[in-house]
């Protein structure tokens, strides 16, 4: 069975565009931040929408005792179990309000870090191809053979997770499949599907180094390790032998 995907330790230039995009990340996430407190909202619900290439906000959240301006737009209100309780409101500002347009001018900010939060922007190489499933289980893990979990054919999977949302589909999917990052023992990896029928990945970052898929798997293991010693270190308040 072909490997679905192909691994690269980034250095020289993909390395410092990886840099850059977690510097994107952190400072789209401060703006968010900023935004928020503003307005004594908990947070903010948006992001990049790639379809109209833009930053797209779509709500103040506003948690008890905070409340949101008397002139916004309420959006939503949750309420508790019981519905005697309110949870949140969700709210923007109201349109061609001061509120509104200060909003504006942070999203125009957020919308110039957002750009570069996405590896496919980050490198230039466009969307990776669209990959049809069968029904069944998915690896969401960051180290992978292959996507869908055959139980005829198993292939053994990193521990580290990539983050994946969905791992099981009763029916057949469509599934965007995103180029995926990792830092495992100070270094940054870089997950990129192969062509479909081959072993050739779609795009090859550049000055990065391919890697073995055994070796990703060991790197993972030591990752793995790692993070359990400094939890217990950390919960013992001790260093571990």
């Amino acid at each position: 069975m072909l490997a679905e995907y192909s691994f690269f330790r980034c250095e020289g230039k993909s390395l410092t565009l990886m840099e850059v995009m977690m510097d994107a990340r952190a400072e789209l996430e401060d703006l968010k931040t900023r935004l928020a407190k503003r307005y004594d909202a908990g947070t903010i619900m948006g992001g990049w929408d790639e379809k109209q290439q833009r930053f797209r906000l779509t709500a103040f959240v506003f948690e008890p005792p905070a409340e949101c301006p008397a002139d916004w737009d309420v959006n939503n209100r949750q309420m508790s179990n019981d519905g005697k309780t309110r949870v949140a409101t969700f709210a923007s500002p109201a349109p061609g309000s001061k509120d509104y347009f200060n909003t504006l001018a942070y999203l125009g900010l957020m919308e110039r870090a957002a750009k570069n939060t996405r590896l496919e922007h980050i490198f230039q190489c466009g969307e990776m191809t669209y990959k049809s499933l069968p029904a069944g289980s998915y690896s969401n893990s960051f180290v992978q053979f292959h996507t869908l979990r055959d139980v005829a054919f198993p292939k053994p999977e990193g521990n580290l997770k990539d983050g994946r949302f969905m791992t099981y589909s009763n029916s057949p999917v469509n599934s965007n499949d995103l180029l995926c990052h990792m830092n495992i023992g100070g270094d940054w990896y870089v997950r990129v599907p192969n062509i479909a029928g081959t072993e050739d990945p779609q795009f090859t970052p550049p000055d990065a180094v391919r890697m073995d898929y055994q070796d990703m798997l060991r790197l993972d293991n030591g990752e793995k390790l790692e993070r359990f010693n400094q939890l217990r270190a950390s919960s013992f308040g001790r260093p571990l032998p």
